[in-house]
């Protein structure tokens, strides 16, 4: 199953094009964002296969959006859905690498014949795209209760995999040792100094140092762990967990809640998970699920209807979540209670 992100700022073909990917075999949507600098927030944190981007949207547009996943080598395959047929947006577009063009307003078996002629390069992908998920799943150990030993453990096993890549694929060997480090240090909590005089594919640096350089960083965490920041963190995402109680209807983005705790995104999503065991997506549909079990056995609510109170845009996609976290649909689940 290909993972898609979409950004899009125009809610209703938000909704349009999240519907047409969860309708399409294949296909699922793990993450929307409502601009260019949150799509790449939530990109770093959910890993999609693909993205399907709008142009023009405010803070950050699609062309940086692309630019970036283009610059840091990401595994990722994009599709742009814009509403002006320049010449210039598509030459920057080929430039950064985009797989698919397509013009608004996006007819949808246009949108669904384009996914699909990417199937065997999102296939191809797949081998790059485990190596982000390794270290995704590396820095959200951080946040477990593992002793010290046991996560320099799973480090040096994350390094051994990125180490083989060394000699024949260089650029992919620099892109994750680059990648790792950012990541790291944000979620430490500082601004993460440039990587690109770290690493580099041409030059006889040992793995010993690279070692050494992440064995420093391992240090730091757990250190960070026993200060009072680390205090103050933990009241912090308490206070977001009344927040997310109480609006769970939004549609709450990372980038949002960061700036509402004082914190980097990474930081903001290490502090979470640490705290909650959850991200803050699964947090937010744990809470949702929680309310439509509770209106699902009332007879005279429409499923569609619970669907939309709670904040769910399209159909597809509640039926998708419901059903990964309760094991059932949400008819069955009437059903099973006599409803």
């Amino acid at each position: 199953m290909f993972q898609v992100l979409v950004a899009e700022d125009e809610i209703w073909i938000r909704k349009m094009i999240v519907d047409i990917i969860e309708t399409t075999e294949g296909f699922q949507v793990v993450g929307e964002a409502r601009n260019g600098k949150e799509a790449w927030d939530m990109l770093q944190e959910l890993w999609p296969t693909l993205v399907v981007t709008d142009i023009m949207m405010p803070q950050r547009d699609g062309l940086w959006l692309v630019e970036q996943i283009a610059e840091k080598k990401l595994p990722m395959e994009t599709i742009i859905i814009s509403g002006y047929d320049k010449f210039q947006y598509a030459q920057q577009a080929i430039k950064y690498q985009v797989s698919e063009y397509l013009l608004k307003p996006v007819k949808e078996q246009e949108l669904r014949e384009a996914m699909q002629r990417l199937y065997a390069r999102l296939e191809d992908n797949d081998k790059w795209h485990m190596y982000l998920l390794k270290v995704q799943a590396f820095l959200e150990g951080l946040a477990s209760k593992d002793k010290q030993d046991e996560l320099s453990h799973q480090l040096h096993k994350l390094l051994d995999s990125v180490f083989a890549l060394r000699e024949n694929y260089p650029s992919y060997y620099i892109a994750l040792l680059r990648l790792l480090h950012t990541k790291w240090t944000e979620r430490l909590g500082v601004e993460p100094k440039e990587s690109s005089y770290l690493f580099h594919a041409n030059e006889s640096q040992s793995e010993e140092h690279i070692r050494s350089h992440y064995d420093v960083l391992l240090k730091r965490s757990f250190q960070a762990q026993s200060t009072e920041s680390y205090q103050l963190d933990k009241k912090v995402i308490r206070e977001v967990c009344v927040y997310l109680d109480q609006h769970y209807r939004k549609n709450v983005s990372l980038t949002e809640m960061a700036e509402r705790s004082h914190m980097s995104v990474s930081h903001f999503c290490n502090v979470f998970k640490r705290q909650t065991g959850l991200t803050l997506i699964n947090y937010v549909n744990k809470v949702r699920m929680e309310k439509v079990k509770q209106l699902l056995l009332e007879p005279d609510l429409k499923i569609y209807d619970i669907a939309e109170l709670v904040g769910y845009a399209t159909m597809s996609y509640f039926n998708r979540i419901f059903k990964e976290m309760e094991g059932v649909s949400p008819n069955e689940y009437r059903k099973a209670n006599g409803i």
